[in-house]
């Protein structure tokens, strides 16, 4: 009894400070980060299993198929940011992993969810909800703030296909606002 009371306690004191950790972190270089940059409050989706697990393919197929069954244009919309938000996020996880080349393809895989979901807005424009376009101007930011954070890990050599991502998610994110906001043109 005296064991399980001593293991449990050592347990829940080990999770506290776990949690406090979470919680409060590296205080100072915190501080030191918020001054220098600007995030972007949005949670990007957990991944799940990454592109290197032997069973990412079958995830794959199943993420390839899930859009023919959705037929409500907001909800086709919200399925291929939150596959763009998978994306992104194993990116910048494979990063970590220092899997360089399999961060890439996944980022241009991410961005190219993006690129179906402005070909999605442009062929049903009237259908989309009017505040569709503030959830996606915010994601695409966040997108664009992970790549940034990217590029400063990467090596010089590997920083332009990564560039080039980032420029892609900035011409989706004009390319929808055009789009949903067209420029009222002045005749004379």
């Amino acid at each position: 009894m005296l064991k399980k009371l001593l293991l449990l306690t050592l347990f829940f004191l080990a999770f506290m400070l776990n949690f406090y950790t979470l919680v409060h972190g590296d205080e100072k270089s915190e501080e030191s980060t918020k001054s220098a940059r600007i995030t972007i409050n949005y949670q990007l989706a957990y991944p799940g299993i990454l592109p290197d697990h032997p069973l990412y393919k079958i995830k794959r197929l199943r993420d390839k198929i899930t859009p023919y069954f959705i037929g409500d244009v907001n909800k086709k919309i919200d399925y291929y940011l939150l596959q763009t938000d998978k994306g992104i996020l194993a990116s910048q996880m494979l990063i970590e992993k220092n899997k360089i080349d399999l961060a890439l393809d996944t980022a241009l895989k991410a961005e190219n969810n993006m690129t179906i979901i402005t070909q999605v807005i442009k062929a049903n424009k009237s259908k989309v909800a009017k505040d569709k376009f503030k959830k996606l101007e915010t994601a695409s930011l966040k997108h664009q703030e992970i790549l940034n954070l990217i590029l400063t890990k990467v090596k010089n050599d590997k920083k332009k296909p990564f560039v080039d991502v980032l420029y892609f998610s900035k011409k989706n994110l004009e390319e929808i606002k055009n789009t949903l906001f067209p420029a009222k043109k002045v005749t004379y």
